[in-house]
This record gives C-alpha cells, structure tokens and sequence, in this order.
C-alpha cells in the first residue's frame, strides 16, 4: 500500500480494505435487490483477489449466486483466491 503525503489526495484514495468493504456492500443490496446486471456490472472493473474478499464476506446464500455472475476466466482467477472452504461450499453448491 503507499501512502501519499498529500492532504488533498489522500482524502480521494481509500485504502484495499474500504474497497472490498464497498464492494461487499453494494453486492449484497444489488443482489437482495435481484439485480443481477447491476452486480455483474459492479465487478467488471473490480480486481479478482478484491472479488474473492467481496464473496466470502456475503452471507452464504449469495456466495455462489456472485460467483456465478462472473466470466469463465475471471471466475477462475477468483476462484484462486478464495478461503478453501468456500472454495468447498461452492463445489458442493454447484452439484
């Protein structure tokens, strides 16, 4: 992480954490909102390990309904990633 001295750019970056934090957020309410679009459109720009933090702080009924939302490639980057056992869950949610 760098650090930047700057008052005044330093109040427009937000730290790795605050991100997933957001990410997480705005997922979950687009998810229990079924807006389905809005969430696959919410990770386009989103990096793989910052998605994989995003799916393992949803609650478990959302995890594999978000990894599902994303691309056969990025699915796999994400998927490296995750904690190994929602790596499981979702092999088991997926049968």
């Amino acid at each position: 992480m760098t650090f930047i001295e700057d008052d005044s750019l330093a109040s427009a970056t937000i730290s790795r954490r605050e991100l997933q934090d957001l990410v997480r957020e705005q997922l979950q309410t687009l998810l229990e909102q079924s807006n389905l679009q809005g969430a696959k459109a919410l990770l386009v720009p989103v990096q793989p390990v910052d998605i994989a933090e995003a799916i393992e702080e949803l609650p478990s009924t959302m995890q594999a309904i978000a990894f599902r939302l994303l691309s056969k490639d990025e699915a796999i980057e994400v998927y490296e990633h995750l904690d190994s056992s929602i790596q499981q869950t979702l092999i088991e949610d997926f049968r």
